[in-house]
């Protein structure tokens, strides 16, 4: 059922989470259990519901168990269609006309009265008709009571009613599909084709090419349904003279526009009656009809998967979603039937699982296990979307506010750098006031371990420069250009001569000072003579409680190497030119 609208093209406003609704209803006993079970062997009833319609216990007294049920509703065989429409499918209406997907899904043993509920009695034997022109009626009638149609014409009766009212101002347009699953083949009941089943990435399911029908009212629809049911494979068994012998599934589309802002809304409803669990030896199933009752079987085996599945995932805590960890896998794949409604279950849908139930004790097995099935749903939520095509106007109305937004976030980013800026160069101007050997500044860092990543500064005049920075300067200069710094520059001077202590700079200068004189001076002579004087003039001063004078010794250490420099000029030049000049012309240059 290709969609031409996909969520990934929609406006997509995403709704709180719904669990599925599951109501149950009872039918009345038919004249196989009476004969099966005489009321004279004590009473037949072993389904006891609730006065607020709510619970129901079951009572088995085969396995001398009972079973206690709760559901969103639980009817009686005295409910009439009208009830059972209200208790589940009436506010579907809503739902659809606010572009949200639907699904009712009607399930139970065969025989349980899922098609009558659904549909309406005597499907089988309504014939149609068509009066003149000159007649009362020109329209193609459903000969059935409006008092006993089911779930699927009064829903669809809502929905045009609501369609006429507003009419003036929202333009509805309906197209429905009506196909089957029968052995695991999906066919076009209209058509009467086989199928091809694919994935839709962008709407999240599968889907098959079946042809959606227009429609303009429920006689229209009518019409559709009674050629489908002609089409739909139908036999007799002794739970049911007229068994279902395949699932299936009426797919209708609602497509609103409204005439006054252009806005679209898409909502797809899906009206599901299964083809009943058999148990063969109630049925007397054989030959094709045993093929089929395992075919059938098999599907709602991988739909109670499926099912089991999701309701294990929604009880799990939510520790295990923030954890990041794989999604679980579920067996949507192993059936046809699961692939086509994979979206009704833990997707993008409202579903209400309606559960058909025989009240009499002759299958109180089947009841039971119907019942479970319908508890283990109950926990599954599903994620219902709004599905909203934006016009041209609404699209760039949410472009604009997408900017406006991200115009804001960056501003107050850029704001919460600077003040992160300014509070880690309030932070780095405290700590270096504060005396490496205090026991404060162990304290602080004890407690906040994070302003070990801070780098270090140093006072530079009225600014702070960090350590590195003024590592990777002295790595530049060498040792030559710190002295001639030091000459020039009180700073640099201040910077390389600090002897105090209590400063926690004064280290990491040192360890600056001795890491460039070892590596920037290249004789082996000059270095040990400029070593042993700085080492023999530190250990005197600190004997002496003096400060070390750096400039003196930069100083002279510059003078000194300008000198050796000058005379190992002069005498490379006397040995290569002492044939050109005299001895006179040697002493000049000297």
């Amino acid at each position: 059922m290709t969609s031409l609208f996909t969520e990934a093209s929609a406006s997509e406003k995403t709704l709180p989470d719904t669990r599925v609704q599951v109501v149950a209803r009872f039918r009345p006993v038919s004249k196989q259990e009476e004969d099966a079970y005489p009321a004279s062997s004590g009473d037949p009833n072993c389904c006891d519901i609730s006065v607020d319609g709510r619970n129901v216990l079951v009572d088995d007294s085969g396995r001398r168990t009972t079973f206690p049920f709760t559901f969103d509703h639980v009817l009686d065989a005295a409910t009439n269609q009208n009830g059972c429409y209200r208790h589940i499918a009436a506010s579907l209406v809503d739902t659809v006309l606010s572009g949200i997907n639907a699904c009712v899904t009607a399930y139970g043993q065969t025989g349980s009265g899922k098609t009558h509920t659904m549909f309406g009695p005597s499907f089988d034997d309504a014939t149609f008709h068509t009066k003149s022109k000159g007649g009362s009626s020109s329209s193609t009638q459903w000969q059935c009571p409006p008092s006993e149609y089911g779930i699927i014409p009064r829903l669809f009766d809502d929905i045009f009613a609501r369609a006429r009212m507003q009419q003036h101002r929202v333009q509805c347009h309906l197209e429905v599909a009506f196909v089957q699953i029968y052995n695991e083949q999906v066919m076009d009941l209209i058509t009467t084709l086989t199928l091809r089943v694919r994935q839709n990435v962008a709407a999240g399911g599968f889907e098959s090419n079946a042809l959606f029908s227009p429609i303009d009212s429920t006689d229209d629809l009518l019409a559709l349904v009674r050629e489908g049911l002609r089409n739909r494979v139908t036999a007799a068994t002794r739970s049911n003279a007229n068994s279902s012998r395949s699932h299936a599934i009426l797919t209708a589309r609602i497509i609103q526009r409204d005439l006054d802002s252009g806005e679209m809304k898409v909502a797809v409803l899906h009206l599901v009656d299964l083809a009943g669990s058999e148990k063969v030896s109630k049925t007397g199933a054989s030959g094709e009809r045993l093929v089929e009752a395992s075919k059938i079987n098999q599907s709602l085996f991988c739909l109670s998967k499926v099912i089991a599945k999701l309701s294990v995932l929604d009880r799990k805590t939510k520790r295990s979603a923030k954890s990041g960890g794989l999604k679980d896998f579920i067996p949507y794949r192993d059936s046809m039937l699961t692939k086509l409604l994979k979206n009704t279950l833990g997707g993008n849908s409202k579903t209400v699982l309606l559960l058909c139930c025989s009240p009499h004790a002759y299958n109180v097995a089947e009841t039971v296990a119907t019942l479970e099935f319908g508890s283990r749903a109950r926990s599954i939520r599903n994620r219902p979307i709004q599905n909203i095509e934006l016009t041209a106007h609404d699209l760039r109305s949410a472009i604009q506010k997408s900017m406006d937004v991200i115009s804001g976030q960056t501003t107050r980013l850029a704001r919460a750098r600077r003040d992160v800026e300014i509070h880690r160069k309030l932070v780095q101007q405290v700590l270096s006031k504060i005396p490496s050997s205090s026991s404060v500044l162990h304290d602080i860092l004890q407690s906040l371990p994070m302003l070990h990543k801070l780098p270090k500064v140093f006072k530079w005049g009225d600014r702070y420069v960090p350590i590195f920075v003024l590592r990777n300067i002295f790595g530049f200069a060498g040792i030559s250009g710190m002295l001639k710094g030091m000459v020039v520059c009180k700073e640099w001077q201040r910077m390389l001569t600090l002897n105090r202590a209590k400063d926690w700079e004064n280290n990491c200068m040192k360890g600056l000072w001795k890491e460039a004189l070892h590596r920037e001076v290249r004789r082996e002579d000059d270095k040990a003579a400029l070593e042993d004087l700085v080492v023999k003039q530190t250990v005197d001063d600190t004997e002496k409680g003096q400060t070390l004078s750096w400039r003196l010794i930069a100083v002279d250490w510059i003078v000194e190497t300008e000198k050796k420099r000058r005379a190992q000029a002069r005498a490379k030049f006397s040995e290569s030119n002492k044939s050109n000049f005299g001895c006179g012309g040697l002493r000049l240059l000297s």
